[in-house]
């Protein structure tokens, strides 16, 4: 009996010694590290990741959108999105926000995910803890193509010329039917 109490506390620390991921979070390397995840999965598994500390990567699109003290911006990877809650401090941070003819800061998100947060009406989003610009943002150069423009116009001309000349062609003919 006497070895049964030894052996017990014995086995129970050798075995958490040989298995470390009892405390620390999945697809982590150290404990407390949060996990790395596409928007999506957080779609595809949110009861998976409901609470837990995560990490996204993707682009500020949109505006961003103030409830005075707080702020609200959306993340897009891929052809996923979510809402992220930002200090004031985090949104000095961003330079460019994704929309036509901009492509939005790349921002690296860690923070606790919310399937139905109780503080925005039940919505699903992340509560920043930090956010990190990983590539800033930039407006794109859209050229006008002059061989475009040229071809476009000279196909307008030779499109008039076509239905001038074939209505021409088209004249009515008498069927010598007596009208009704």
């Amino acid at each position: 009996m006497k070895r049964i109490k030894i052996f017990y506390p014995v086995f129970c620390m050798l075995a958490l010694c040989l298995q470390p991921s009892a405390f620390m979070a999945e697809g982590s390397e150290t404990p407390g590290e949060p996990l790395t995840v596409n928007v999506q999965a957080l779609y595809d598994s949110p009861e998976r990741y409901d609470g837990q500390r995560v990490a996204v990567t993707g682009e500020v699109i949109g505006d961003i959108m103030s409830d005075n003290e707080i702020f609200w911006i959306n993340l897009k990877d891929g052809d996923a999105f979510i809402g992220i809650v930002i200090e004031n401090a985090d949104k000095e941070k961003i330079g460019h926000l994704g929309s036509y003819g901009i492509v939005g800061d790349t921002l690296r998100i860690t923070g606790k995910y919310h399937v139905h947060c109780e503080k925005h009406m039940g919505e699903r989003d992340i509560h920043a803890e930090t956010l990190e610009v990983i590539r800033p943002g930039e407006v794109l150069d859209e050229g006008i193509d002059v061989k475009k423009v040229l071809m476009s116009f000279i196909l307008g001309i030779l499109t008039i010329i076509f239905l001038v000349t074939s209505h021409r062609r088209a004249a009515p003919q008498d069927s010598g039917a007596e009208p009704f």
